[in-house]
């Protein structure tokens, strides 16, 4: 199924993926990720993505410093996640935050995850800096997690665009069984507002092997429960 997509896509001019599909973009140079969506594509030119209204300024003015940079693209199409190079050509701010790549060269599958990863809702709390706040765990890996910040008494875009890439933070998760919870060090990959929430990827910093066992053990224990 993987090269028959590859292989369809790469005699096609236009990725043969909808609009509107979701889109890990990731610089590089400057060491950033972020996820956005499809906009459009100039056959064989350019791929066009609309990107998070939250990145700041002063990302847009690193990025156009580094046209022609290299950027690693992946998106998921039915259940498999693929990948690509591009080259980054810029971005238009306005009317809307619009960024400009170029048409790949080549198409290929790609694992993006290097730990089994489970889907779950664990409460937590999150440190930035002196900031903690209360989040929700949405997915957990020993390699990592996506958590959410819901919490209408905080201003969620100043918060997002305080986070750069690499930042070190600090994550407390309420698994089941674990008391107090488990604390990890940890540090910035990604973030995405979406409608009232603050997502933030965080990627674990030299994790203990006992924390890491524990998290191995839940996930086994969730995955046996959500194929019940």
């Amino acid at each position: 199924m993987k090269e028959k997509y590859i292989k369809a896509a790469q005699k096609s001019d236009k990725l043969l993926i909808d609009i509107g599909t979701e889109l890990n973009i990731e610089f590089k140079e400057l060491e950033s990720r972020f996820k956005s969506s499809l906009l459009g594509i100039v056959p064989s030119k350019y791929v066009i993505a609309q990107i998070p209204e939250i990145i700041s300024n002063d990302f847009v003015v690193k990025c156009n410093r580094k046209k022609g940079g290299d950027v690693v693209v992946r998106y998921l199409y039915d259940g498999s996640v693929y990948g690509f190079k591009s080259k980054y050509i810029g971005i238009t701010p306005d009317p809307i935050n619009l960024m400009i790549l170029q048409y790949p060269n080549e198409i290929e599958a790609c694992n993006i995850r290097k730990d089994e990863r489970v889907n779950c809702i664990l409460p937590g709390k999150l440190k930035i800096g002196e900031d903690v706040q209360d989040v929700s765990i949405l997915d957990l890996s020993a390699s990592g997690c996506q958590v959410a910040i819901i919490n209408s008494d905080v201003d969620l875009e100043r918060i997002g665009s305080e986070l750069s890439a690499n930042d070190r933070l600090q994550l407390l998760v309420q698994v089941p069984g674990e008391g107090k919870g488990l604390i990890m060090n940890a540090i910035h990959k990604n973030v995405r507002r979406d409608n009232l929430r603050l997502s933030v990827g965080v990627q674990f910093s030299k994790l203990m092997v006992e924390i890491r066992k524990k998290i191995d053990k839940f996930i086994v224990t969730a995955k046996e429960i959500q194929h019940r």
